[in-house]
Order: structure tokens, then sequence, then C-alpha cells
């Protein structure tokens, strides 16, 4: 790959779950074959979607097709600033638990 990560989204199938689009996640260059449940791939999609589709983006619901599997949802919202931001939710997996300490 020419850059570090990929993301494939499609418009999701009319019989597919309710959702309005799927996706799929890749970074091999930073040793991520492919990425189970991409939250931060919502930052981009979310507005993409809403714009493509001609939807409001306060509550778009996507699918991410690896192995695994995850069912996302995403909705603009206004930072304190009137900057756009985007609100990520979805089940999640605990893959590592520990105690950092800062000095």
């Amino acid at each position: 790959l020419p850059s570090q990560a990929l993301t494939l989204p499609a418009r999701a199938a009319p019989d597919a779950p309710p959702c309005q689009f799927v996706f799929r996640f890749f970074a091999p260059r930073l040793g991520i074959a492919e990425d189970p449940a991409t939250g931060s791939a919502q930052c981009s999609l979310i507005p993409f979607w809403s714009d493509r589709l001609g939807l409001p983006a306060q509550g778009l619901s996507s699918r991410q097709l690896s192995s695994r599997g995850a069912e996302l949802h995403g909705r603009l919202t206004q930072g304190a600033g009137g900057e756009e931001r985007v609100v990520v939710s979805g089940g999640a997996v605990t893959v590592i638990t520990g105690t950092m300490a800062v000095p």
C-alpha cells in the first residue's frame, strides 16, 4: 500500500441489517492485517456518507465486515468552538488491561 492504512467503504445492500454503509480497514504497514473494529475510521466515514446519501448525520449506522465484525453508530455534533465532531458508539471488546504511571 502507498499509505499506512486503507479504508474500503461501500453503501450497504438494501437487504442488509439496518445500516447505511459497510467498510473494512487494513493497515499492514503498521502491523495490522485487518482491524476488526475501527471506531476512528468513523471520523471520516460519518461525514462522507451523510453527504453522499443525503442523510442527516444525527445517527448513521455501519457494519465493519471483518471476520469478528462490528456494528458502529456515529453522529455529528458541534464542539465548543463550533468545529464539527463525530461521536462514535458501539460494542467493545477488552483486548488489554493495565495501569500506567504518568510522571
